[in-house]
């Protein structure tokens, strides 16, 4: 995907995350030229704009089109799907297991996991519980 300046970037990357529609991203900010035509005429930018690369699973790629969307306003927005047929299966699995829906991950949080306990926070019932420290 193809940003103008580095807010906006953030401003995707953050509510990517935030959605789980991401496991992984980069942002490169170059110099480049970019080329279109437009109402028959040739386009050329010669500017700063900002590249990000975006790592999420199939199923996934309708909400992050939507969450694009929604954070710039824009239904127009330069984004290309380069879909994965080969890589690291381990890889590949991780960014599945990343990109699963707020709900699942919210249900997954109430059962056993390979979390280990003070990697999630406690409930406010848990907190009172708690030993006091001296």
């Amino acid at each position: 995907m193809t940003v103008s300046d580095s807010l906006t970037a953030n401003k995707i990357v953050n509510e990517l995350f935030y959605e789980n529609l991401v496991a992984d991203t980069r942002t490169f900010r170059t110099g480049l030229t970019k080329s279109f035509m437009k109402n028959g005429h040739e386009v050329i930018f010669d500017d700063g704009e900002h590249n990000i690369v975006m790592m999420t699973s199939d199923d996934r790629r309708q909400d992050l089109m939507k969450t694009i969307k929604k954070v710039t306003n824009d239904e127009k927005y330069d984004l290309v799907f380069i879909p994965v047929s080969t890589g690291n299966k381990d890889y590949i699995e991780w960014v599945s297991d990343q990109t699963i829906t707020r709900n699942a991950a919210l249900a997954n949080l109430g059962k056993d996991t390979d979390v280990e306990d003070d990697q999630v926070e406690p409930t406010p019932k848990e907190k009172s519980e708690e030993p006091a420290q001296a």
